[in-house]
């Protein structure tokens, strides 16, 4: 099992998530680093999946859902191998004081 840091970014706003991986590897749970994160979601923890299936462009993407199970983020293309790329919250008001806009994630 494998434990990693996640930077989510927007200017002057970043939260650090940890993720978990459980068995099978296409999925585990998120929390919140609160005193690496200068802003919150709405939930401070939940589960997270590798989710392909109707992924634009046949992306993989991975999906944060919130403690209560629903889909509420998708971190676009993040396991293509790369380090960095584009996010959305796509539960209205799950950004909390972060914000629903778009953002950047960063391994």
């Amino acid at each position: 099992m494998g434990v990693f840091k996640l930077r989510l970014v927007r200017p002057t706003k970043h939260i650090v998530l940890e993720l978990t991986e459980g068995l099978p590897l296409m999925k585990g749970t998120w929390r919140r680093l609160v005193p690496d994160s200068n802003s919150s979601f709405q939930a401070n923890a939940g589960e997270w999946e590798n989710w392909v299936l109707g992924s634009p462009g046949g992306g993989q993407n991975i999906r944060l859902y919130d403690g209560s199970g629903t889909k509420s983020a998708v971190l676009k293309n993040y396991v293509t191998g790369t380090t960095s790329g584009k996010a959305e919250i796509i539960l209205p008001g799950f950004g909390g004081d972060f914000g629903d806009e778009e953002f950047d994630w960063f391994v």
